[in-house]
């Protein structure tokens, strides 16, 4: 009912905001367990054998290069080319003491995490605003957080986060594709669209599905 009144009228209900305090204490709570987590040295099998090798190797010969026998290296490579961007800082740092920042991709992908949880409270706070347009009820954006909340507790999700991993990156693009999709439906801006786009490819970019006769054919140009 407080849609058709100016803000300053609005009187929003003390129970919601009591709700929305909770969710926000919530999910910051799994920020910043996922956050230690990503503090800790890497010890994923993928994250050694690949997400950070193959930048790593590449920042070693100062440029692209062939990596013999990594197959992982044909893959699509959005993700860790931004994990070389903390790998390259540690150049910086004397020769003892380098590889103090291999962890900095660990960082870069629990981002991908927090800007998924932003992402989806801003979608859901968007769509409950397009849906109650006209209608007599009562809207309050503590509603929207339950989404991001979902997400974030779901169990191995910021688990996930805490790895130099890819999966929150390609989710990202798909989730931010289907906004900008959705906005383009609501509002019809083609800006939009082009966003919509640009998120889509931003996908592709990072990860893709592939099949195991295509993974055999990489293995045997490895």
């Amino acid at each position: 009912h407080g849609l058709g009144k100016p803000v300053a009228e609005r009187e929003p209900s003390e129970s919601w905001s009591k709700q929305k305090h909770l969710l926000l204490g919530a999910i910051l709570l799994v920020v910043q367990a996922a956050f230690l987590l990503a503090c800790l040295p890497p010890d994923d099998s993928d994250e050694l054998r690949y997400h950070l090798t193959i930048p790593k190797r590449y920042l070693e010969h100062q440029g692209w290069c062939s990596i013999e026998g990594q197959t992982f290296s044909f893959f699509p490579l959005g993700a860790e080319m931004l994990f070389s961007l903390p790998l390259s800082l540690d150049w910086l740092r004397p020769e003892g003491a380098r590889m103090g920042l291999a962890g900095g991709g660990k960082i870069v992908h629990l981002w991908f995490f927090v800007l998924i949880l932003m992402l989806l409270s801003e979608w859901s706070r968007q769509r409950l605003h397009f849906d109650l347009i006209g209608r007599d009820a009562q809207r309050d954006d503590s509603h929207s957080l339950w989404g991001a909340w979902l997400y974030g507790t779901i169990p191995f999700s910021a688990v996930l986060g805490s790895w130099a991993f890819v999966d929150h990156a390609v989710s990202f693009g798909w989730l931010s594709s289907g906004y900008f999709l959705w906005l383009y439906m609501m509002q019809g801006s083609s800006n939009h669209l082009y966003l919509a786009s640009i998120a889509l490819g931003w996908s592709l970019m990072v990860k893709y599905t592939r099949s195991e006769e295509h993974t055999s054919e990489l293995q045997s140009r490895s």
